[in-house]
């Protein structure tokens, strides 16, 4: 009986305390979002006056002839700020940013937000935030709560009023200058100048001076401008696209180079670079016993507009016939651009078959000599098939891009031959 005593009293005991106890913590948890508030609040006002010192500019949303939005965009970006920090912590629609400008310290008279008005590094812009706290109960009264925080104005700087520094730095020439053949007829006729800055599109040819042209002749016949481009069109028609010691040099002038500002480009003479192929100028052949039919110490001679810098060796001349009325095809490997078609079909006789022989190539300065070895070596054994081209017309012959000059250029053109070898 008085442990039953006992427990009923426990219980009595436990239902009048606990509503107090509960009480207490909806209390404590109450007291405790409004002190986060109110810190947060005053962080908030410290992120809007940060971004108010340097966009201060009709801040304060009054209106005059600068001034003509309402609210107006700067006070949308303090507003953002300060609503970045007090979201989700108080009630939004509470929330109220305003901003004013003082002279001289915090204390001071209060003057419009606007250029011209404010005097940066001295005056002081101001940011007031208020609101009401989120979860009101009978322990947290639903009042406004206000923070303030306050900064010199930083003044952001305003260049729409401020002329940029004059331009006195004239264009300068961007290496290399390049010497190119632009059709193919191995004739160096272009040069191509390329600047720093855009240029006006008149020049004037006269401002160039060229030496040692490989073509013949040292006259500019034209100029022409693009963006910051250069394009100088030689005279001459010396066949010979290896620039050697040719130079370029620019003088100042009032129709030469000139940047938009109207400085005047300048260089001394200036080597340039090599970016023609060497063309293929003549391809000639000699024939041995029999025309147009492979054999022992025949050769084909190709020539260049410039010296060739690959070095060769022994090659394979092959002759493919690829079965029914379709023409013969001749291969040089290394030096023709694959397959070169004939016009005839009486290299090879034998239908659908590929026949070789071995040659020597050799190169002298621009001309590359291809030679069938003798004794004749031929593949598949003595040559069965091998016949005389009978061609009802020239066919066109590529060399390789495997040929490349000096600089590296590869071979271009083509040259027309009836029957080769």
């Amino acid at each position: 009986m008085r442990r039953r005593a006992s427990r009923g009293a426990v219980a009595v005991e436990l239902a009048i305390v606990a509503p107090l106890l509960i009480l207490f913590l909806i209390g404590a948890g109450q007291v405790g979002l409004v002190v986060l508030g109110n810190s947060v609040g005053s962080s908030a006002a410290r992120d809007g006056v940060r971004a108010a010192s340097i966009r201060y500019e009709c801040a304060d949303n009054h209106t005059s002839a600068l001034c003509t939005a309402n609210p107006s965009p700067n006070s949308a970006v303090i507003k953002a700020a300060v609503m970045a920090r007090l979201n989700g912590l108080v009630k939004t629609p509470t929330v109220t940013v305003s901003v004013v400008c003082r002279q001289g310290s915090s204390m001071g008279t209060v003057i419009l937000c606007e250029k011209g008005v404010v005097v940066p590094d001295q005056d002081v812009v101001e940011v007031t935030v208020t609101w009401r706290h989120i979860g009101e109960t009978r322990f947290v009264t639903d009042k406004v709560h206000t923070a303030v925080a306050r900064s010199v104005i930083n003044g952001r700087p305003d260049l729409s009023s401020v002329a940029p520094p004059p331009d006195t730095v004239p264009p300068r020439l961007v290496p290399p200058i390049l010497a190119s053949d632009a059709n193919v007829d191995g004739v160096i006729d272009t040069l191509t100048l390329e600047f720093d800055e855009d240029i006006q599109l008149s020049v004037s040819a006269s401002a160039f001076t060229i030496a040692n042209s490989p073509t013949g002749s040292n006259t500019i016949a034209s100029a022409a401008v693009a963006a910051r481009t250069v394009t100088l069109t030689l005279s001459g028609t010396t066949v010979n696209t290896a620039p050697g010691s040719m130079t370029v040099a620019l003088a100042p002038s009032a129709t030469g180079v000139r940047d938009t500002a109207g400085n005047q480009g300048t260089f001394n003479a200036t080597t340039t670079t090599d970016r023609a192929g060497p063309k293929l100028t003549n391809l000639t052949d000699t024939a041995g016993l029999i025309d147009g039919r492979m054999g022992a110490l025949d050769a084909l001679t190709m020539t260049f507009s410039e010296p060739i810098a690959t070095s060769l060796g022994t090659t394979t001349v092959s002759e493919s016939d690829p079965g029914g009325s379709g023409k013969d095809s001749v291969t040089i490997s290394g030096i023709s651009a694959g397959a070169q078609l004939t016009n005839s079909t009486t290299y090879n006789t034998s239908s659908g078959s590929t026949l070789s022989v071995t040659a020597l190539t050799t190169v002298s300065g621009n001309t590359v000599t291809v030679t069938i070895a003798s004794p004749l070596v031929c593949t598949p054994l003595l040559c069965t098939g091998l016949g005389t081209g009978a061609d009802s017309a020239p066919f066109s012959f590529t060399p390789s891009t495997t040929l490349v000059d000096a600089a590296g250029n590869a071979a271009v053109g083509s040259r027309t031959i009836s029957n080769i070898f």
